[in-house]
């Protein structure tokens, strides 16, 4: 998974979470929840 802000790759959902929290870049913040969201229900879907 990359974060679409700044490019940084990362394994988790959870991973990705947390470094949204402190990455400079604001102004796709909200296109990127709407993504991580529709992420964790794919992956609910699948449990």
């Amino acid at each position: 998974m990359k974060c679409v802000q700044c490019g940084e790759s990362f394994d988790t959902i959870t991973e990705y979470e947390k470094h949204l929290e402190t990455c400079d870049s604001n102004k796709t913040r909200k296109k990127t929840a709407t993504l991580v969201e529709r992420l964790k229900q794919a992956s609910e879907d699948f449990k």
